[in-house]
């Protein structure tokens, strides 16, 4: 993470501790006009951090071995080897597709929610208080059996929530994305700061070299 991103995860708790009914995207901006103001000593600790954090990332991928098909082909081929057919040679093999993990920005803003999960959200404790002696797998039954049988007024005010949840990812989003583009454009800037003293040196050098 840039020095920045260190500094927003830092300061959005405490804002949003002292105005708990400010919008992500309201944060967001307090966050962005806040590290705009901060001195230079503390914009170099969150450096230091930021720089702290790109090592660490550069030493786990030195020895980070991305799965590949072949690994792939050769875990299948073990896994078959027992399940093989000496009379039919030209048996297929099974292949089980690499699932790539997926990376989650923790300041990304949470998706939104369907009508049907504020649904759930709601009842689903009261199910289980009610029917203490039900799984996780029955309770979740009885609730999709609930909905199903549940007219079109009676989800109006779940469909409302999802409405306004829809309304509430994309504020959040476009709110997010700028401030990523933020972060990246004051990254770079600070990346064009430090190579200037070094470009000025080696022009200094050259003036040196030609006299």
């Amino acid at each position: 993470m840039t020095a920045f991103f260190h500094f927003a995860n830092a300061q959005r708790p405490v804002i949003k501790a002292a105005n708990p009914d400010m919008a992500f995207g309201d944060i967001a901006k307090a966050v962005g006009e806040q590290w705009k103001t901060v001195d230079q000593e503390t914009k170099d600790g969150y450096q230091e951090k930021a720089d702290a954090d790109k090592a660490r990332y550069e030493k786990e991928m030195e020895s980070y071995n991305p799965p590949s098909d072949s690994d792939s082909d050769s875990s299948d081929s073990d896994s078959d080897s027992s399940d093989s057919d000496d009379s039919n040679p030209k048996k297929k093999k099974r292949k089980t597709p690499v699932k790539k993990k997926k990376v989650v920005d923790p300041n990304a803003p949470k998706g939104a929610k369907g009508s049907y999960m504020f649904f759930t959200a709601s009842e689903r404790e009261k199910i289980k208080t009610a029917n203490p002696e039900l799984s996780f797998g029955e309770v979740s039954k009885k609730l999709g059996e609930m909905w199903k049988s549940m007219d079109t007024e009676a989800r109006a005010s779940y469909e409302t929530l999802a409405t306004e949840d829809k309304k509430r990812f994309k504020t959040e989003t476009e709110a997010y994305e700028a401030l990523k583009a933020e972060a990246l454009a004051m990254s770079d800037s600070s990346d064009d700061d430090d190579a200037k003293p070094a470009a000025a040196g080696g022009d200094a050098m050259a003036d040196s070299d030609s006299d």
